[in-house]
């Protein structure tokens, strides 16, 4: 049995995958650079996760910037910049502590007032943080590594917010590129994260590179989803950027990729076969579909219309449809009782319309 990258892969790349698609990882010996090739699901057009909610461009903000909070494998938040936390006994006032070792790629230190610049950009644009922030009567400095969080009432989804993964992600970026307006787009990428993304050697269209960060403290926990230590085990990574997929394909069967996010659903039986590939789910969470109608137009304006569509919908043919593979869904398995349910809210929406 040879040596293979797999745990390499598993330990940078699938910590920050978000979506449902299979991943592919050739397995080989690792190269003297220990460098993961990679191709992803789409070009990285946008290099500001705060701007934009692409899953891509979260990716690069995983690699390049860490987060005050992250979930666990078990979707439990957990503190990751964040040493240590508090809350007053009147549930308004928030205090976090930032713990030893941040710093930012260019060597500076990460102090609170990245912190409060980065939260109030992300609440500026994430519909979480704007719910947060009607809440909160200030955000402040306390000292270097200590920052709070001032509520006009109670709010109980502070941490969970700045650890959640749905775009954008609470990345904390340097003062000076957080107090970017929120509506612009930042033009320095320089986090303080496992990997530094190395500009000189990118070309914007075709690759994206980035380096180890020799200076990273990962956390002494293990690794558990996107939280825990984040041990890194190559020196570079390259998103390549392929857009037809038959050529990531021939790439990774001949061993010039390392890692194909979204292959095609119909060539997987095929690759499965192959000893030197291995094909895994890596969000075993998977996504939910989900069908809403315009009730504003003809015909679903007619609640009737609404109703009668639930007995036209066929779960199992949409995704035959759009995934083919039976591995790789599965139907929703209270189907029949939603039926009942969807009926209230078709006459909820009815009533609703002409109030």
């Amino acid at each position: 049995m040879r040596t293979t990258r797999r745990h390499f892969v598993q330990g940078t790349l699938a910590a920050t995958a978000l979506t449902a698609a299979p991943g592919i990882v050739r397995a080989q010996a690792p190269s003297r650079a220990k460098t993961i090739r990679a191709v992803m699901q789409g070009d990285l057009r946008s290099l500001d996760p705060i701007w934009t909610t692409a899953n891509i461009t979260a990716y690069h903000g995983a690699m390049i910037y860490d987060t005050l909070f992250a979930l666990d494998g078990n979707q439990r938040t957990q503190p990751q910049m964040v040493a240590k936390f508090s809350v007053s006994e009147d549930k308004l006032t928030h205090t976090f502590e930032l713990r030893d070792g941040l710093k930012f790629h260019d060597g500076t230190a990460l102090t609170s007032d990245d912190v409060v610049a980065s939260i109030r950009r992300w609440a500026a644009r994430d519909g979480g943080g704007q719910h947060m922030m009607q809440r909160v009567k200030d955000i402040s400095k306390k000292d270097d590594k200590t920052f709070v969080i001032a509520l006009k009432e109670p709010y109980g989804l502070v941490a969970d917010l700045m650890a959640k993964t749905a775009t954008p992600l609470l990345y904390i970026m340097r003062k000076k590129e957080a107090e970017t307006d929120p509506n612009q787009q930042v033009m320095e990428f320089i986090g303080s994260g496992p990997f530094s993304y190395n500009r000189d050697e990118t070309r914007q269209g075709t690759r994206y590179v980035y380096d180890r960060n020799p200076n990273y403290v990962p956390r002494s926990e293990p690794a558990s989803g996107m939280a825990g230590a984040k041990v890194v085990k190559v020196d570079r990574v390259i998103y390549e950027n392929m857009p037809d997929s038959q050529t990531a394909l021939q790439a990774l069967k001949a061993a010039e990729i390392d890692f194909f996010e979204i292959p095609p659903l119909d060539l997987i039986d095929t690759l499965e076969g192959d000893p030197d590939i291995k094909v895994e789910v890596l969000n075993k969470l998977g996504n939910s579909g989900i069908m809403r109608l315009n009730h504003l137009h003809p015909p679903f304006d007619n609640v009737d219309a609404r109703k009668a569509l639930l007995y036209l919908i066929d779960q199992e043919e949409f995704m035959k449809a759009s995934f083919g593979n039976a591995k790789y869904y599965k139907k929703c398995p209270s189907e029949n009782g939603l039926v009942g349910s969807f009926e209230e809210i078709a006459r909820s929406v009815e009533a609703l319309k002409y109030e």
